[in-house]
């Protein structure tokens, strides 16, 4: 059986929001904290997100792959549209605040050319950067 790129790539999404719900009630957590639950190997329902319930991670990455498919290569700023839109659907799906912060300024018409530093001058140097 021969597998093509745009199954690979499909898999890849499936794989990454699978790791993001089976993650993400015990996302933020010491490595302790972690242990005390044991293995995980099911769905948790929990505090941040509700049983099976992918977070913003997955939300952002499918709004990036469907811009690239869209769009046929990446275009900034039909991607920052796409992130807001995304950003406003319910349910919400546990931005931080500086994410927040720039989505909610693209919504009210901020040039995504200068959101990228709005939280941080010097630029981002977190996860999210």
């Amino acid at each position: 059986m021969t597998i093509n790129h745009e199954d690979r790539c499909i898999g890849s999404m499936i794989g990454g929001a699978c790791g993001d719900i089976l993650g993400a009630n015990v996302e933020f957590r010491t490595r302790q904290e972690i242990a005390d639950y044991g293995r995980i190997t099911e769905f948790m329902d929990g505090p941040r997100t509700e049983l099976g319930m992918f977070t913003d991670d997955t939300e952002m990455t499918v709004a990036l792959a469907s811009s690239i498919v869209e769009c046929d290569r990446v275009d900034a700023a039909h991607c920052a549209a796409r992130y807001a839109k995304v950003f406003k659907a319910m349910p919400r799906r546990g931005y931080g605040p500086g994410t927040t912060k720039i989505l909610n300024a693209l919504l009210e018409g901020a040039d995504y050319r200068k959101t990228g530093r709005m939280n941080s001058p010097e630029g981002s140097f977190a996860n999210g950067g």
